[in-house]
């Protein structure tokens, strides 16, 4: 089964998760980092790395935003390990992603999730319009 890392700034990867869990029930595996401002992002580094490293059966990275910091570290983590783990970054989470991630990682490899996730991500934005021929 595929591991999944949701990483963000401050409490936003904890929270989606968590509502998730509100949406979806109970499910394991799934482990998210924070970073908080008082964080060093050496050690930030240093927790993502270790995430890298536990996961067996692949590693999809989720962050919140392209250019953050969680960002940087998770991108920075896939190079230095690419070659001996099978590890996937995709930044732009939002909860749309995150269920479909969590519901489908037993039946997906890393790669598949990777392809899910930025398809959902691309699919889940929407604009509200009113159907003005439908009274």
């Amino acid at each position: 089964m595929a591991n999944l890392l949701i990483v963000s700034h401050g409490n936003l990867a904890k929270e989606m998760t968590a509502t998730a869990r509100m949406i979806m029930g109970d499910f394991e595996g799934v482990h998210v980092l924070g970073l908080q401002a008082d964080d060093h992002i050496e050690t930030f580094y240093e927790k993502i790395k270790k995430e890298c490293e536990q996961a067996s059966d692949g590693l999809l990275i989720l962050t919140d935003l392209a250019g953050g910091s969680p960002f940087i570290q998770a991108s920075r983590c896939y190079y230095d390990m690419f070659e001996r783990k099978t590890i996937e970054v995709v930044t732009g989470t939002n909860l749309a992603i995150v269920i479909e991630c969590i519901s489908q990682r037993a039946y997906k490899n890393v790669h598949e999730l990777k392809e899910l996730a930025l398809s959902v991500g691309a699919g889940s934005i929407k604009s509200f319009e009113i159907n003005k021929e439908v009274k």
